[in-house]
């Protein structure tokens, strides 16, 4: 069983301002030969997270812990892309939410 985590309407929204941050990078790139996921991947994982905060509903946390991890498909995908910098500090921003499964 996979466990969804419910959160706040405040982290809700702050979470969905780095999700479209990442999105609109994405909109942009092209998949890195060392992501294990595709851009298309990655962004269809974005968007249904993004659809569930919307609507209220739990999210995957350790989905999007493991999106935001160190050495992951989006920080490859960045850094192929030339937009490291910019993930980075969206990750951070991931990061400082402190969301708890």
């Amino acid at each position: 069983m996979i466990r969804k985590t419910k959160i706040t309407s405040d982290q809700a929204f702050k979470l969905e301002v780095i999700i479209e941050g990442v999105l609109s990078f994405l909109r942009l790139s092209k998949d890195s030969i060392y992501a294990d996921y595709t851009v298309l991947e990655c962004q269809k994982s974005l968007r249904k997270t993004l659809n569930r905060t919307a609507t209220g509903k739990r999210i995957r946390l350790s989905t999007l812990q493991f999106m935001f991890s160190p050495a992951s498909s989006l920080q490859d995908i960045s850094l192929a892309n030339n937009w490291s910098d910019e993930y980075l500090e969206l990750a951070k921003q991931f990061d400082l939410l402190s969301l708890k499964a």
